[in-house]
């Protein structure tokens, strides 16, 4: 979204504010409220406009909770009007802005999901949250064409997240990527990770892994029925099958 959609956004928002009566809310640490349009922030400040005359600028330390009255706006507005107060936001209010990007991704505009992504999750307060919008950050910059960085956001999520058990994209971006460069044994056994702790339904994300972990297996030299050998990890001979129940290499 280019900077005059997002202003027209603001402009649409604050007729909707004066013209139909919403308010937002901010509850203060004292126990006070105050009401009007959360407009934004500004040197640090959390902007508030009361009436068509008059603002009021609010440190931040002072904010207990921020209560937006947008509930019927559609999910691009309402996930871009919560964004300027990222560090401030509920759970619930933050999780829009995971959504936005998943929506993003759904109608293939990967650039805007991942300049958001990029911007948004260094500020992100909740893990489960953060988990989505780094995950964004793979699915986002793969799509978009940019591997290399994608491979870089992989290896990030596997060096916090070592066991497979939110998602298997980061396994199969990385494997993906050994994989191009000629490192069918790292791509095996990066692709493998997944499959090895797979449980619950089959996902594509998997099925890539799989897919990886084949192409790697025949570009060692094995058909999958036939016995592999991989000199810097073992000694003796293993097939496929026994590489998929042995524990992974640390």
């Amino acid at each position: 979204m280019n900077r005059t959609s997002r202003n027209a956004l603001g402009i649409l928002a604050t007729l909707a504010f004066y013209l139909l009566g919403t308010a937002d809310t901010i509850h203060l640490e004292n126990g006070d409220s105050v009401s009007g349009r959360l407009s934004g922030m500004q040197a640090g400040f959390v902007i508030l406009e009361i009436d068509t005359h008059a603002t009021r600028r609010i440190d931040p330390n002072q904010v207990a909770a921020l209560e937006f009255d947008d509930q019927t706006d559609n999910l691009e507005t309402t996930a871009l009007r919560r964004s300027p107060f990222l560090g401030l936001l509920s759970k619930a209010d933050e999780r829009q802005l995971p959504n936005l990007l998943d929506s993003y991704l759904q109608q293939d505009r990967p650039l805007e999901a991942l300049s958001y992504a990029k911007l948004w999750h260094p500020k992100i307060n909740y893990e489960a949250n953060r988990d989505r919008i780094a995950l964004t950050l793979i699915h986002s910059s793969e799509a978009a064409g940019f591997h290399e960085e994608a491979a870089a956001h992989a290896q990030a999520w596997i060096d916090q997240h070592p066991v497979p058990e939110q998602s298997a994209l980061p396994w199969a971006v990385l494997a993906k990527s050994n994989l191009d460069q000629g490192k069918p044994e790292a791509a095996l056994w990066i692709a493998l990770a997944p499959l090895a702790y797979a449980h619950g339904t089959e996902t594509p994300e998997r099925r890539t892994c799989q897919e990886i972990a084949n192409e790697a297996y025949r570009q060692l030299g094995y058909e999958a029925g036939q016995p592999l050998r991989l000199p810097s990890l073992f000694e003796n001979p293993l097939t496929f099958t026994d590489l998929l129940k042995m524990p992974l290499p640390q």
